[in-house]
């Protein structure tokens, strides 16, 4: 499949697209919407034929046509500064899809089952729309209505147009022998008029096998042995990216040059196309056990994972004294994110009065650069493969005491920060900082009197390891229900403890402020452990720094809830079912951070996790 040129020819756009955007106007006020016209539709079709094989065509249009938004500012003092104020634009967008899927499926000798899919797909993208902005009207009797009666001398008049399209073979085939088996073959190409010719297709294969073990006559008769099956699979995706591609744009800019003592429009390049960019490429691999044991009371999966992106598609910086000095292209830089993730569920007592199952879930991953571009330079503290969420700071070591001073602290009196000069810079016999073979500077254990990067160290890593835990009840006609869930890890900055501090100013305008302001060092509290105001001279910002960071671990028990059930007899068959309960959400969080949330928002904006508790009936008739 992969050797053949697909039948259908993805449309490119054209190299040196135009697109006219002179001005974006934002509007502050009130305005008005004359005009909103749009669409939205949808068919589909679908044939069925012998054997089990269907054709499926399913089309969309959506979008907004000729959307008229009209905004007026008479009697706001823009409109009155500006003489009256109006606008006029329309636009349209549009999205077409076509699909095209074919099955089929049969079973051979009672021990083959097969199962095939084939499929296009064809996607287009298209948007236009134009507008002109105008003021300096003789009145406002015509509102927006005859923009022509402005006496604007330059309106600010917009167009833009453009189109992508993309379009997809995929297919698929599964095999399964004897039940027990399994191997799927995947197939996809995808083509996008974001990359030229000689890299418009994109080939992603894929391939998944199992094994049901526990099907096997050898473990048959193992009695506490419920369910065994082993999978593994490989498969590659492609993404085609959201940044310029293969086109070049052109901006018009207004009024920019003069010639015969006039103003005259100029037009110039605003982003350059890479002919050479090609799909991102994303490689999965992964492999895992599902099992049951003393008939399933004790079931569950288990998952390791690998993906790795390749090719990203980034931006780059060109030489400074280019027109342009940006350009999208592909990276060598490579992204790995590997993991497991566990679930496991329990039937711990079940009899006729009581019962009681527990569901555990838990995830472990990381997310690492594996691969740099060769441009890239590391700073002292970094390794040249890193793991993604490094904390990197500064160490400190309390508080400047009175009577201390420091050279790499020049600005900083009693009551700062100390921050820690415990590295040094390697230099050459000339005085030159050296680097090593990544170009990274070398760094010594001595202090050179100066804070810098090379006096940052790693700190602690953020990613999270989330975990949860469900049990539910049941006696008699009671039931209940306990949630928790939480992280085994995680840093962050208390940064309710860093604005008692550098929020101190707010005190002066008579703004509120925690109790944790008293703890701030003075020369009246010389045992104050919070830092003085003398920080805020030290020009050095703490965030950068373990002062104010903490551990943030934490388990949440979300919910909380009791039925009871009432019998049916009570109702005499008037009511099926009724069920009383009250329940509890967000109840308690353990955990040794002291900000306002280990888990959502770090600043002291953050909207607050609330707690509820509801009581509720449920009667089905």
């Amino acid at each position: 499949m992969s050797d053949q040129e697909p039948v259908v020819k993805v449309s490119q756009i054209p190299n040196g697209n135009f697109e006219q955007q002179l001005q974006s106007w934002n509007v502050n006020g009130s305005g008005v919407l004359l005009g909103n016209d749009g669409c939205d539709g949808s068919a589909s079709l679908v044939l069925k034929g012998a054997k089990g094989a269907t054709v499926g065509l399913s089309q969309s249009v959506s979008g907004i046509a000729d959307g008229y938004y009209d905004i007026e500012f008479y009697g706001k003092s823009n409109g009155r500064n500006l003489n009256g104020q109006g606008s006029k634009q329309n636009s349209n967008a549009q999205q077409q899809l076509v699909n095209v899927v074919a099955t089929y499926a049969d079973s051979f000798n009672k021990i083959h089952d097969l199962s095939v899919m084939a499929g296009w797909e064809f996607k287009t993208n298209s948007w236009d729309g134009m507008g002109i902005v105008a003021s300096n009207f003789p009145t406002d009797g015509a509102l927006m209505n005859n923009i022509g009666t402005s006496e604007m001398e330059n309106p600010n008049i917009w167009s833009s147009k453009g189109k992508n399209e993309m379009a997809s073979f995929f297919g698929r085939v599964n095999y399964t022998l004897m039940q027990r088996y399994i191997l799927t073959l995947n197939m996809r190409v995808d083509g996008s008029s974001n990359f030229s010719d000689k890299h418009q297709w994109g080939y992603f294969p894929g391939v998944s096998v199992a094994w049901r073990m526990g099907e096997e006559k050898w473990l048959r008769d193992v009695e506490w042995l419920s369910n065994l099956k082993l999978r593994a699979g490989y498969g590659q995706t492609g993404n085609a990216g959201n940044l310029t591609g293969i086109n070049t744009y052109y901006t018009v800019s207004r009024g920019t040059y003069v010639m015969d003592n006039s103003l005259v429009n100029g037009i110039g390049l605003s982003k350059l196309g890479n002919p050479d960019l090609k799909w991102e490429t994303l490689t999965d691999i992964n492999i895992g056990v599902d099992f049951g044991l003393w008939h399933d009371r004790l079931s569950g999966t288990i998952d390791l994972y690998q993906r790795t992106r390749s090719d990203v598609i980034m931006s780059k910086s060109l030489m400074s004294y280019q027109e342009i000095n940006t350009i999208d292209y592909n990276s060598r830089t490579q992204y790995r994110s590997t993991g497991i993730d566990v679930s496991i569920h329990s039937v711990n007592i079940d009899d006729k009065n009581f019962g009681w199952n527990t569901d555990i879930n838990f995830s472990y991953y990381r997310n690492k650069t594996i691969r740099r571009d060769a441009d890239f330079i590391p700073e002292p503290y970094q390794s040249w493969k890193e793991d993604w969420n490094n904390i990197y700071v500064y160490r400190t070591d309390g508080l400047v005491k009175p009577g201390e001073s420091y050279a790499h602290l020049p600005s900083s009196t009693a009551g700062a920060i100390k921050y820690v000069d415990q590295y040094g810079y390697k230099l050459d016999s000339d005085g030159n900082k050296m680097r090593d073979a990544e170009g990274r500077y070398i760094r010594v254990a001595e202090a050179d009197g100066t804070l810098d990067a090379v006096d940052m160290i790693y700190f602690h890593n953020s990613t999270p390891i989330p975990f949860s835990l469900n049990n539910t009840f049941r006696w008699k006609n009671w039931d209940a229900n306990i949630y928790l869930y939480g992280s085994l890890n995680g840093w962050k900055l208390n940064d309710v403890k860093y604005q008692s501090v550098y929020g101190i100013s707010d005190l002066t305008y008579g703004v509120n402020a925690l109790t944790k302001v008293k703890e701030r060092w003075s020369y009246s509290n010389p045992e104050g452990t919070m830092p003085g105001v003398a920080e805020a001279n030290s020009g050095i910002d703490p965030k950068s720094s373990d002062f104010f960071y903490e551990n943030a671990w934490y388990l949440r028990l979300d919910n909380v809830s009791i039925g009871y059930n009432f019998p049916k007899k009570w109702f005499g068959g008037f009511i099926q079912s009724a069920r009383a309960y009250v329940a509890g959400r967000n109840l308690y969080v353990f955990t040794p951070y002291k900000g306002m949330d280990p888990e959502t928002g770090n600043g002291i904006g953050a909207y607050p996790n609330t707690w509820s508790v509801a009581f509720g009936l449920n009667v089905k008739f």
